[in-house]
């Protein structure tokens, strides 16, 4: 959908690779498959028993499980984003030491309870390997991932649903989740250049162009980098500033928006509010279409 007018002027734009497709060290990645489901988590609940550990009821296991507080990760996936914005994270259980990586099995199994989820888990099925940590070795999504930590506020991590019928995109704190999979992520050590990337894949004027350079429907990948000639992020470049400022402020009309899409408490508040976020928030897109169209008209072939 084009905002501001009917005819796309990037239509006729040539294929051709992104700066991002290959860059070197820091390519995107597709996120980790957590499996089975058994290890993600529907309920979490302190336990006071002077020690680090939790309470958790998982999606299919509905006893209560005791385990160490740093067994614990926050998860994003593909369900999880908004256009700009990331809502509803879950946690899955994945053993790991104080260093942050994976236990060995021998030592994960010490837990109780862990080894009663792995011995579930392989009765029903749910794991192909000898075990739970076998199965999450079998996983590079996930080791590449591991261990989490970011101690820089300045390195985010931007990421795009790789699958669905529209973009999405948004920018998060790096170190923080673990990006499943159905989720394509970059990290970013300026934040602004999260921001600009975040501006373009969530771009309504590209929308119409994804779509067609997808591998199939409903698949993206990595194709929009593969066939889409984003320019890498230039501080110096007036168009990619502005970019990242649209993205910081459609950041904030969209969980505002997200919010009052929540509040049940005063209808006709809640009605009038929301169409003056929702407004705001199509003026945004507005401005990026604008923006996105100067630079990649801009840009010599």
């Amino acid at each position: 959908m084009v905002f501001h007018d009917d005819i796309n002027p990037l239509y006729d734009l040539p294929i051709g690779e992104s700066a991002y497709f290959n860059h070197g060290h820091n390519n995107f990645h597709l996120g980790a498959r957590i499996s089975p489901v058994g290890l993600i988590i529907s309920n979490i609940e302190p336990v006071d028993c002077g020690k680090r550990m939790v309470s958790v009821t998982t999606e299919i296991v509905r006893a209560n499980m005791i385990f160490p507080q740093n067994w614990l990760h926050r998860t994003i996936n593909a369900e999880n984003i908004k256009p700009f914005i990331n809502i509803n994270s879950k946690w899955a259980i994945i053993p790991v030491n104080h260093l942050g990586q994976l236990r060995p099995h021998q030592e994960a199994i010490e837990n109780e309870d862990w080894n009663f989820l792995n011995q579930l888990l392989r009765l029903r099925g749910r794991c192909p390997y000898p075990s739970l940590i076998e199965n999450m070795h079998h996983s590079p999504g996930l080791l590449r991932q591991l261990p989490l930590e970011n101690n820089d506020e300045n390195v985010w991590t931007v990421l795009y649903s790789a699958t669905g019928n529209r973009m999405k995109a948004c920018r998060l704190r790096a170190g923080l989740h673990i990006i499943r999979d159905k989720l394509v992520y970059r990290t970013c050590i300026d934040p602004r250049e999260a921001a600009y990337l975040v501006a373009i894949f969530n771009a309504p004027v590209l929308e119409e162009i994804f779509n067609t350079l997808r591998e199939n429907e409903g698949y993206y990948g990595k194709y929009p980098l593969r066939f889409v000639p984003i320019p890498e992020y230039n501080p110096d470049n007036g168009l990619h500033r502005e970019l990242a400022q649209l993205t910081e402020d459609a950041e904030d009309a969209a969980l505002q928006l997200f919010l009052l899409e929540q509040e049940t408490n005063d209808r006709g508040y809640h009605l009038q509010n929301h169409a003056q976020r929702n407004e705001e928030l199509g003026d945004i897109y507005a401005e990026i279409d604008i923006t996105v169209e100067k630079l990649f008209c801009g840009l010599e072939w």
